[in-house]
C-alpha cells in the first residue's frame, strides 16, 4: 500500500508566499514594460518626409541657383529637404541600416532647427532619438556628427557612443542628389536652407548642348544672326553648327546666361526645334532666377519658339505668327491643313489681332511680333519671312536657309502686296446678302452666263468663289474686291489652281498666281457615260433607282456626282477608262487630293 505524500504546514506557507512573490515580480516586469512603452510612445519624434526622385522633384518643385562661379566651375544651389532625407535614407539601406555599430532604422534631418530624428534599436526596443548636426566634406566624403543627444530622463538607454558624443560616420557624395552633369562637392546648411555645392563636369556639360544644338534650324539661326544685337553668343553657335568643336568656355557662357541675365536665352529657344525646347526647359528651367521677366519665357514654351521657327503648314496648324501680307495672286487664301478641322471662324488669312486672340501671349511680348510677314509663293512654294532691318529703310530677308537685307523699293518689287494687312474670310452661306452680291457680279463679269456657286467666301473687303456654269460644264475660280461699295471682279484663273491643289494635297489651299488666266472646259460626259456612273453608285449603295444625276464633273482621274436625292460620291477612273472605284466624298477627302470645292462644302 503506497502512502500518501504530505506536506508541512509551514512549507505550505512558504510556497504559497513565493508564489505570490513571483506573481508580483512578474506583474511589476509587466507594469515597467508597458509604462517603458507608453513613456517611448509619448517621447516618439516625427519622420515623415517625402520619398522623392531627386530629377523629377527638381523638375516638380524647382530650386534656385544662388551662384555660378565661372573661375571654380562650380554652382551653389538650393537643396530642398525632402532631397536630402531621401538620399541619407537611401544610403541607410545600402548601409544594412547600421551605421558604426548602432541599428539605425530612419533618420530625418529637420533644417528648421538643425537636428537629426532617428529611430535606433536597442535591448529589443526601438527608440527615438534626436541629436544636433556637424557636418564638414573631407574628400570624396561627407563626415556627419551627432552630439546633444535627447531621450528624456531614458538617456542610460543609449549606446555609449551616443553619450559621449562620438557618433560619426562618412556617407560618400556620390550617394547625395544632384544633376547628372554636376558632382557634390560640400553641403551646408542654416536654419534656412541647405546650400549643396557642385563642381560642373565640363565634358558632360559639352555633350549635352551639342546634342541640343545639332536641333538648330539653319532659317531661323540665319535670322538671328543677322540682327545687328544677335549677341557674341548666337556667333559661337553658328561656328558650333558649321562643325567648329564645342569648347569648355561655350559650355558655360551658355550656362552663365541661365544663371545671370537669361537674354540668349529666347534666341536660343527660337533657333531649336520644339522637342528641342522643350527638352532644354525642362532640364534647366529651374535653374532660371524666378521672378525675373525671363523665366516667363518657360512658360511660354513653344508658343512663340514655334512662331520663329514653324514650317508654313505649322503656322496655319497652329494659327501662329500669321502677320500674313497678301502674296502674288493671293488676295484672299483659305486652306485646311491635313488631319486638322477647317475652322470658319478664323477664315484662313490671319492678322495678328485674331492670332493673339487665339493664342494669348503677354503684352511684353507682342512687340517682338509685329510688323513681321510670312510671304508664301504659290509658283515655286517658296517661304520667306520679312522684317525690318536695323538700318532704317532697309528690310531684312530670309528665304531657303540664307538671308538678305534689301532695300524697301527692292522689297517692294520682290514681294508685292507686302505692307497690306491680311484679310479674315468666313464661308458665306446661302441666302447671304453678301452672298448673293458676290454672285451677282460674277454671273455679270465671268462671261459664262448663269452660273452656280460651288464654294465661297469672304471677308470685308475681298472675296474668292468658284463658280460653273448653268450646264456645269465649265469650271472658273474668281476673286472680287469691293470698291466703292460694290463688289467688281479682280480676276479669275483655273488651270494652275486645279494643278497646284492636286500637286500638294497635304495643303490644299484655294490659291492661284496672278497672270494665268485660262478656262478650263471640264470633260462632258456622255449620256451612255451618265448611265454607266448612275449604275456604278446604285451597286455601291450611293443613289437609289429614283436617282438622277443632277451634277457631274470629270477632273483628271475622277468624276464627282451627286443625286437628286440628294447623295453624292467620288468615282475613280482607271488608266484604261474603267470605273473602278465607288467611295463617299468623306473618303475621297482623305484619300485623293481633290479639288476644294468638293471637300467644302458651301
Amino acid at each position: 500500500m503506497e502512502r500518501p505524500i504530505t506536506v508541512h504546514p509551514r512549507r505550505k506557507r512558504i510556497l504559497v508566499i513565493l508564489g505570490i512573490t513571483l506573481a508580483g515580480i512578474l506583474a511589476a516586469a509587466v507594469m515597467a514594460v508597458m509604462i517603458l512603452y507608453i513613456y517611448v510612445r509619448k517621447h516618439e519624434f516625427s519622420y515623415q518626409y517625402r520619398e522623392v526622385d531627386i530629377e523629377e522633384y527638381l523638375k516638380e518643385t524647382g530650386i534656385e541657383a544662388l551662384s555660378l562661379d565661372m573661375e571654380s566651375q562650380t554652382i551653389t544651389v538650393a537643396l530642398p529637404e525632402d532631397a536630402f532625407n531621401t538620399a541619407i535614407n537611401q544610403f541607410l539601406e545600402e548601409q544594412g541600416k547600421s551605421l558604426d555599430g548602432v541599428s539605425i532604422l530612419h533618420m530625418v534631418f529637420r533644417q528648421a532647427d538643425g537636428r537629426v530624428y532617428m529611430q535606433i534599436k536597442k535591448d529589443g526596443l526601438i527608440l527615438p532619438v534626436a541629436a544636433k548636426v556637424t557636418m564638414a566634406v573631407e574628400g570624396e566624403a561627407l563626415q556627419l556628427g551627432l552630439q546633444d543627444f535627447v531621450l528624456g530622463t531614458m538617456e542610460w538607454r543609449l549606446p555609449k557612443k551616443f553619450l559621449q558624443g562620438q557618433m560619426q560616420w562618412s556617407i560618400p557624395l556620390d550617394e547625395l542628389p544632384g544633376p547628372d552633369w554636376v558632382s557634390l562637392t560640400g553641403l551646408s546648411w542654416d536654419e534656412e536652407e541647405i546650400r549643396a555645392q557642385m563642381k560642373i563636369d565640363i565634358p558632360k556639360l559639352i555633350s549635352i548642348f551639342q546634342g541640343f544644338l545639332s536641333g538648330i534650324e539653319e532659317n531661323y539661326l540665319d535670322m538671328m544672326l543677322a540682327k545687328e544685337d544677335h549677341g557674341a553668343l548666337l556667333d559661337r553657335i553658328q561656328a558650333i553648327y558649321g562643325g567648329a568643336a564645342m569648347t569648355g568656355d561655350d559650355a558655360l557662357a551658355i550656362l552663365q546666361d541661365f544663371f545671370h541675365t537669361q537674354s540668349q536665352l529666347f534666341p536660343m529657344l527660337s533657333i531649336l526645334d520644339e522637342a528641342t525646347s522643350e527638352q532644354i526647359l525642362q532640364r534647366y528651367a529651374y535653374l532660371v532666377r524666378p521672378g525675373t521677366d525671363y523665366q516667363a519665357y518657360s512658360e511660354l514654351r513653344a508658343e512663340l519658339s514655334l512662331q520663329m521657327k514653324a514650317t508654313v503648314a505649322g503656322y496655319v496648324e497652329r494659327g501662329l505668327y500669321s502677320m500674313l501680307g497678301k502674296t502674288v495672286g493671293e488676295p484672299l487664301t483659305l486652306y485646311s491643313i491635313k488631319g486638322t478641322p477647317y475652322d470658319p471662324s478664323y477664315g484662313t488669312l490671319y492678322n495678328l489681332e485674331t492670332v493673339l486672340a487665339a493664342n494669348p501671349v503677354e503684352d511684353r511680348y507682342k512687340p517682338m511680333l509685329e510688323g513681321m510677314r510670312l510671304y508664301y509663293r504659290i509658283e515655286d512654294g517658296s517661304c520667306s519671312v520679312l522684317t525690318e532691318a536695323n538700318s532704317e529703310g532697309q528690310i531684312l530677308v530670309v528665304s531657303n536657309g540664307s538671308y538678305v537685307v534689301v532695300s524697301e523699293e527692292e522689297a517692294d518689287s520682290q514681294f508685292p502686296y507686302r505692307e497690306e494687312e491680311a484679310s479674315v474670310a468666313q464661308i458665306l452661306p446661302r441666302g447671304d446678302a453678301t452672298r448673293q452680291e458676290i454672285e451677282a457680279s460674277a454671273a455679270a463679269s465671268l462671261g459664262i452666263g448663269d452660273i452656280k456657286t460651288r464654294y465661297i467666301a469672304a471677308s470685308e473687303d475681298s472675296a474668292f468663289g468658284v463658280f460653273t456654269d448653268g450646264m456645269s460644264h465649265t469650271l472658273m475660280a474668281a476673286t472680287l474686291e469691293q470698291i466703292d461699295g460694290s463688289w467688281q471682279l479682280k480676276d479669275s484663273d483655273v488651270t494652275e489652281y486645279w494643278a497646284y491643289n492636286r500637286d500638294n494635297p497635304d495643303f490644299n489651299a484655294s490659291v492661284f498666281p496672278l497672270n494665268t488666266v485660262n478656262d478650263v472646259s471640264i470633260k462632258s460626259i456622255s449620256q451612255a457615260g451618265q448611265s454607266a456612273v448612275l449604275t456604278k453608285a446604285r451597286a455601291s449603295g450611293y443613289a437609289s433607282g429614283k436617282d438622277t444625276i443632277q451634277f457631274s464633273c470629270f477632273i483628271g482621274s475622277h468624276i464627282y456626282v451627286s443625286f437628286s436625292g440628294g447623295g453624292e460620291c467620288v468615282i475613280h477612273v482607271n488608266s484604261l477608262g474603267v470605273l473602278d472605284d465607288c467611295t463617299s466624298v468623306e473618303d475621297a477627302r482623305a484619300n485623293w487630293s481633290l479639288p476644294p470645292f468638293l471637300t467644302v462644302q458651301p
